[in-house]
């Protein structure tokens, strides 16, 4: 039943450095409340002030990679470099897009009517499964769809029905605008896994290597096979 006085605690003296900066959309507006996470040397999360600025204090010296977002708002996430003592760091989020399209039959065209899509943020797939966790269900005779709300940039969207093998189609989204005519042809046939490895002659895992499903590419291209969005790349242990 003793009262402890004079207790004292000290939060992030990791370093003596900060990382002041601002954060504000393409209108030159400050986003308020948007959250600012650090990824580097040590790890911090911070919100921006009611100007748009944000501040990030015992750091130790080194490059940094600053993440901005504002999950309630319509941006899209932006991340950069800096480094600790970085005064001035500007931050731009900028809105979100659309993506509309059609799901058809690969062998003849005909629209599928029930199918399901989703689109992944980023130029490769993690799994086709993690792209189809959260899918919006899609009922329309002319195999319509509109994904709305998206962040900018590289963006793959994938569709899937049953019967048919899923299949993925990679494009930009900008923003505030819409991506139409995305067409993505869907083959008749049972989806399969196929687990392995990717190992050198020696047998040492080769981690983010691309393994790409379906016909063969031409290997002699990188351009086209960093094209290929049905891609999966291997983990820490080539698999």
């Amino acid at each position: 039943n003793e009262n402890v006085t004079d207790l004292r605690l000290v939060y992030g003296t990791e370093g003596t450095l900060s990382l002041d900066g601002k954060v504000v959309d393409t209108k030159k507006k400050p986003v308020e409340g948007a959250s600012i996470s650090t990824y580097g040397p040590v790890q911090r999360v911070v919100v921006t002030d009611a100007s748009g600025r944000f501040h990030l204090r015992y750091l130790p010296s080194g490059v940094y990679k600053i993440c901005a977002d504002k999950i309630t708002a319509k941006y899209s996430s932006t991340c950069l470099s800096a480094s600790a003592g970085d005064k001035d760091v500007s931050i731009v989020l900028k809105g979100r897009g659309r993506v509309a399209g059609r799901v058809i039959r690969a062998d003849s065209g005909q629209p599928i009517q029930h199918f399901e899509a989703n689109a992944s943020f980023g130029q490769v797939l993690s799994s086709n499964n993690d792209m189809f966790t959260f899918a919006k269900k899609f009922d329309d005779p002319q195999g319509r769809f509109l994904l709305s709300d998206l962040y900018v940039g590289d963006v793959i969207v994938g569709a899937r029905a049953d019967g048919f093998i899923p299949s993925f189609a990679k494009t930009v989204v900008d923003e505030n605008e819409t991506v139409s005519n995305i067409e993505i042809r869907l083959e008749p046939g049972n989806p399969t896994e196929i687990h392995g490895h990717v190992v050198t002659a020696d047998g040492t895992p080769i981690s983010g290597a691309a393994v790409y499903p379906g016909p063969a590419q031409d290997f002699r291209s990188i351009d086209g096979m960093a094209s290929n969005a049905g891609a999966i790349y291997t983990d820490g242990n080539g698999e």
